[in-house]
C-alpha cells in the first residue's frame, strides 16, 4: 500500500503541535476495499493525529482469495501492525485509536 498521513515528529501547522510517534516499529497498514466505507473513520483519525500509515486497497474480485491467505477469514477493515499483529472490526478499532491518539472524550456525556 501507499504511505499516507504525516510523518510523526513533523510540526502540524494547523494545530501548532508536534505529532507523537505512536508506532516506533513502523506504520500500521489499514486494509479495505477501494471505496469509502468502514475504514474512512480510521483514515481520518490517523490523518488528524498526524500518524503515518499504509493504505492497502483491493477490489471485491480480489477479496475472496485474500480473505483467507492474508486475514485469516476475518472481515474488513483490518489494521496490521509492524509485528504482523492484526485487529479488525471498525467500531472497536476506531475507539481503540481514538483513545490512543487522545481523540476520545474523558467525559462520557
Amino acid at each position: 500500500g501507499n504511505i499516507c498521513g504525516s510523518p510523526a515528529g513533523k510540526v502540524d501547522t494547523s494545530r501548532g503541535k508536534v505529532a507523537k510517534n505512536f508506532f516506533p516499529d513502523g506504520p500500521p497498514t489499514i486494509s479495505y476495499f477501494k471505496l469509502y466505507g468502514r475504514a474512512s473513520a480510521l483514515h481520518f483519525q490517523f490523518e488528524h493525529a498526524g500518524q503515518p500509515y499504509y493504505d492497502e486497497q483491493f477490489t471485491f474480485e480480489e477479496w475472496p482469495a485474500r480473505k483467507m491467505s492474508h486475514f485469516g477469514g476475518s472481515g474488513l477493515p483490518v489494521v496490521t501492525f509492524a509485528d504482523k499483529t492484526q485487529m479488525n472490526e471498525s467500531l472497536p478499532l476506531s475507539i481503540f485509536f481514538a483513545k490512543k491518539f487522545g481523540q476520545y472524550p474523558s467525559d462520557p456525556l
